[in-house]
């Protein structure tokens, strides 16, 4: 069964809200969560890869994303709306959302192509995460050798050591 054109975009609008924001109980505030920078690429390139234009795309993600995040999208979209340039009202973005815009420059400027800007950026900004996973969990084990060594040296003597020296000085007619 075809669905008409605004249905299906609303149902799908809707959907995408649903699992990015979380559903508001009593006593909870109205703002929305805020979206990690990684999530906020592949959100924007997949509403660049539905066919939406640039400025269209971005007010679908900022009527996605958290309030803060949200407001400054769709004030960067109507400030270009308005004249500004790429670059002009990229700079009024938090340092956040800039590498984001910046990436997307090209393509609104020279038609470059968005999503492989947006792919290349969320591949830079996963390979910076793993290398800090890295570095921490180098960082850890070695914080972790004293506590360890203290936890374990007792019970290595306790069960390893004393059994042996007993079983040497029995022989030995201790």
């Amino acid at each position: 069964m075809r669905m008409h054109g605004s249905v299906q975009s609303w149902g799908s609008r809707r959907r995408l809200r649903g699992v990015l924001r979380p559903r508001m109980g009593e006593g909870q505030s109205g703002a929305g969560t805020e979206l990690d920078d990684e999530l906020l690429w592949v959100v924007m390139a997949s509403a660049l890869r539905s066919g939406a234009s640039l400025l269209r795309a971005l007010d679908v993600v900022a009527g996605s994303a958290g309030n803060e995040q949200g407001g400054q999208l769709r004030a960067f979209a109507v400030r270009v709306r308005w004249g500004a340039s790429w670059a002009q009202a990229a700079g009024h973005a938090s340092a956040a959302l800039r590498p984001m815009l910046l990436a997307l420059a090209p393509a609104w400027e020279v038609g470059a192509n968005a999503d492989a800007a947006l792919t290349m950026l969320a591949d830079e900004h996963r390979r910076d995460r793993q290398a800090a996973a890295r570095t921490r969990a180098a960082r850890l084990a070695v914080h972790l050798v004293l506590p360890l060594g203290l936890c374990f040296l007792p019970a290595f003597v306790c069960l390893g050591l004393v059994p042996l020296i007993m079983a040497f000085g029995g022989g030995l007619g201790w």
